[in-house]
């Protein structure tokens, strides 16, 4: 038995609501806590007759003009709380490091924001649960329903094939896909795991270096805590996905999407509201929101007044006006070809492409450059795809097919909007994806791709 499970740590759930300070032990009470604070959301008159609610959790303003919307989203507030308070305790336990992506964002909970209905076959509940913790509780119902012994198991989740022929507890576990059920939440940034050992995982990549680490990737020669989180890492070298647009390939759908978004695509969805700037993502948005606000935290020169709300407006400031770059802000670019050393890979980018005659990687607006074990950055020279990229690239060019996405059965990205605009939900590329023929008055496809162009692993 692990030395983690001998040691005990009282769960404690902190509520995060305004002013309150109240801490509770018992889950069930807890959650029932932040549901009485509801009555306490602010209303604010918005139009000629309609109101907005806002939400008064630390660091959350999330606000809608939709009475079950506000609930549903305080109650997991409460959930999420939970989920944090295990991860604290988790911590204790296992002498995690701490987590160093900040707590700025850890309240924030816009994805979780969908309505809560229950999708089980021949289910008789058709209304929305009002929180997430009675969803959970209500799916249990179900799943409780399934017979122990009898396989195999078959999940009855609209049109899911799954089915397992081993313990139902496989069943259970997959039913978590269609819930979004998670087990544990970091206390610092707020992300939420499906389970112990991926928060565990969470933190410990985190660590820059440990000098006790001897698992090495031999592709970056990064040191890695752990065998499973190599194989994590390793995940990340290899391209398996390949834009259709262009020739660039990547290692997820995820990477893919954000590719296409930047820079294939014109559609910028996030208008500021102070200027007419339009951004592509939310992130965007946030950033340039800081040039608005003049409160916000920045990185000031040590030798004169300037100071800028980006690290890299202050890097470069160095350089154009100090004559150099501080070892607190760089590491140094080396040439693989010569003794050529710049202090900036834009440095070095120039000095491949004019002296060495190095032409970017087909698809990409940049070098890649990794870090090696003397300490510099260096050009990566190997990019690993899989077999069925470059199988599926090479029969499309012998079969004359230029443009990938002629096929009738294709892929899509497909944004949902709110009537502010925003994007409340995304539809990542999956398999065997029927583009349909009409969409709702709130969707609208950014991209579309060959199904036989590449396999994606969901």
């Amino acid at each position: 038995m692990s030395k983690h499970k001998h040691r005990k740590v009282d769960l404690v759930f902190n509520c995060e609501w305004s002013d309150c300070s109240k801490q509770d032990g018992d889950e069930d009470k807890f959650y029932e806590h932040v549901s009485r604070h509801i009555p306490e959301l602010k209303v604010v008159p918005s139009g000629s007759d309609g109101e907005t609610y806002e939400c008064s959790w630390k660091d959350c303003g999330h606000n809608t003009d939709c009475p079950r919307e506000i609930v549903r989203h305080v109650k997991f507030h409460g959930y999420h709380a939970i989920l944090k308070g295990k991860g604290v305790a988790e911590s204790i336990k296992r002498n995690l490091p701490s987590c160093k992506y900040g707590e700025t964002e850890n309240n924030a909970l816009q994805p979780w924001n969908k309505p809560l209905l229950c999708q089980w076959e021949d289910c008789t509940v058709q209304h929305e649960l009002s929180g997430f913790k009675e969803f959970l509780a209500h799916v249990q119902i179900h799943t409780n329903e399934v017979i122990y012994g009898c396989e195999p198991y078959n999940c009855g989740w609209f049109e899911c094939k799954f089915s397992t022929n081993k313990v139902k507890a496989r069943l259970v576990d997959h039913v978590k896909v269609h819930t979004g059920e998670r087990m544990i939440a970091c206390p610092v940034c707020g992300n939420m795991f499906a389970n112990v050992t991926k928060f565990s995982d969470h933190c410990e990549r985190q660590i820059t270096f440990n000098e006790n680490w001897k698992i090495k990737c031999d592709y970056c020669s990064s040191y890695l805590p752990n065998e499973r989180i190599l194989r994590d890492h390793m995940r990340q070298h290899i391209h398996h996905h390949k834009c259709c647009f262009c020739d660039l390939t990547c290692h997820s759908p995820a990477v893919l999407v954000e590719h296409i978004r930047y820079r294939h695509l014109p559609y910028r969805p996030y208008k500021c509201s102070s200027c007419p700037r339009e951004c592509k993502s939310a992130y965007d948005l946030k950033q340039h929101l800081k040039t608005h606000t003049k409160d916000v935290v920045k990185y000031k020169c040590s030798d004169c007044e300037f100071e800028s709300y980006r690290q890299s407006n202050l890097m470069k400031h160095y350089k154009d006006e100090h004559g150099n770059e501080t070892s607190q802000y760089t590491g140094t670019f080396k040439c693989h070809l010569c003794d050529k050393k710049y202090s900036r890979g834009t440095g070095l980018t120039k000095h491949l492409r004019k002296d060495h005659k190095i032409e970017k990687p087909p698809g990409y607006s940049r070098f890649v450059y990794k870090l090696e074990e003397g300490g510099s950055y260096q050009l990566r020279q190997i990019r690993l795809e899989c077999l069925e990229v470059m199988e599926t690239d090479a029969e499309s060019k012998v079969s004359g097919n230029e443009n990938p996405c002629d096929s009738n059965k294709v892929l899509a990205i497909i944004d949902t909007l709110n009537e502010k605009g925003e994007i409340i939900e995304t539809t990542y590329p999956v398999s065997n994806f029927e583009c349909p023929t009409e969409l709702p008055p709130d969707a609208k496809v950014v991209a579309v791709f060959d199904d036989q162009q590449r396999t994606i692993d969901d």
